[in-house]
């Protein structure tokens, strides 16, 4: 997610750009309450985001925790969904390359849906996987960085808690896009051979990490050490 460069911005906003991070902009009506980070005073959010941000704005990370605060400091702050250095991502040919080795115009297995976009795939949802596609998706953008926290998901993948990940739920009985961290023991990722591998293990990590932002173009899925994941 990203704030935007000019016009309102609320706490709200800001609480969400927090939990839901991604490669699209936080909108006008996306807000939260609370977050699971800071409180909600402009102090707390400001060091929040100097410190966390994957995506610095218009104002520096330094003068963002010097204030006085306002919220037009937090124009063009982003929030990233990013892997950890090591995870193997799967190829348009086949073959699998380190998320820290990929170079801009690599091409990517991914897989495509039937009417999802990059605007509505938050809210998208299906019920099987019969309307997939397999597709070849561009590196766009590599952004490295440095993170104190993640999660592993069975022992696998190691990402941000930001990072979506195509996933069953058994208790909706739907197919949708969750966050790394609200996922749950028991719910079931797509692998790249689009079969379900339950979760049997989530833990979050503490501790200095590397990590990568990828972003593609047009086609935004991929798989990172065999999971289908969004950028």
């Amino acid at each position: 997610m990203s704030i935007a460069g000019s016009g309102e911005i609320s706490v709200g906003m800001l609480n969400f750009e927090i939990m839901s991070g991604d490669a699209s902009d936080t909108a006008t009506g996306e807000t939260a309450t609370s977050n699971d980070s800071s409180n909600n005073d402009f102090a707390a959010l400001s060091n929040n985001f100097s410190a966390n941000a994957g995506t610095v704005g218009d104002v520096s990370r330094a003068n963002l925790v010097a204030g006085p605060y306002g919220l037009n400091e937090f124009y063009n702050y982003r929030y990233s969904s990013c892997l950890l250095v090591g995870t193997e991502i799967l190829m348009a040919d086949g073959s699998v390359r380190f998320v820290e080795d990929l170079l801009i115009d690599d091409e990517l297995f991914s897989v495509v849906f039937s009417d999802m976009t990059k605007a509505n795939y938050k809210k998208y949802s299906i019920e099987n996987l019969n309307e997939s596609e397999k597709a070849t998706g561009l590196v766009k953008t590599l952004v490295f960085d440095f993170k104190d926290r993640y999660w592993v998901i069975n022992n696998n993948l190691k990402c941000t808690g930001q990072h979506a990940i195509f996933a069953w739920k058994n208790k909706i009985k739907k197919f949708e896009w969750w966050l790394a961290k609200d996922l749950e023991i028991g719910d079931k990722v797509v692998t790249s051979d689009l079969k379900l591998e339950e979760i049997i293990t989530l833990e979050q990590m503490h501790g200095d990490a590397e990590v990568v932002t990828v972003n593609l173009t047009d086609i935004y899925t991929y798989f990172a050490n065999g999971y289908l994941c969004h950028q």
